[in-house]
Order: structure tokens, then sequence, then C-alpha cells
């Protein structure tokens, strides 16, 4: 699986900063539904792209499998260090 370093947060906010920046670009083009599912479509994708790197020999079933346990782990990790603090 891939790790990720564990300041999430800090990370999340500092993309955030460049997320606005991109999001007031376009925001004559598409609406924020729009590019939140780019954002997480292209997300996703690098994700698979890095597994399957990372992974060389593996099933595209396993490699499948891998993205989809870190994804949970993102969402595990923004639920407990971004949300709940929130809050």
């Amino acid at each position: 699986m891939i790790t990720l370093t564990e300041d999430l947060g800090a990370q999340t906010d500092l993309f955030m900063e460049g997320i606005q920046i991109v999001m007031s670009n376009f925001k004559e083009r598409l609406t924020m539904n729009e590019m939140a599912d780019a954002f997480l479509a292209t997300g996703y994708d690098m994700v698979h792209h890095v597994a399957q790197h990372s992974m060389p020999g593996a099933s595209p079933e396993r490699v499948a499998e891998s993205v989809m346990e870190h994804n949970e782990f993102i969402m595990a990790k923004m639920k407990e260090d971004v949300w709940e603090s929130q809050e």
C-alpha cells in the first residue's frame, strides 16, 4: 500500500489554497460540482497510476484492491485529522 506522511491535515490545507486559485480561474466555465468531480477523478487516477508502478506484475484486480484500500485509508485520515478538527 502507498503510505502518507503523518501531517495530512497541513498538506490538505496547503493543497486547498492552490485549489482555491484554480477554482477561481475556472468558476465561469465549470460548476463547483463539476470541479469537485474532476479533482476526485484525477486524484483516483493518480493513485491508480502510482499503484500500477509500485506493484509490478500485480493483477489489475490486485492493483484496484490496493487503490481502494488506500482511498479508504485517506478517507479515514481526513475524517480523523481534518473534518473532526473543524467541528
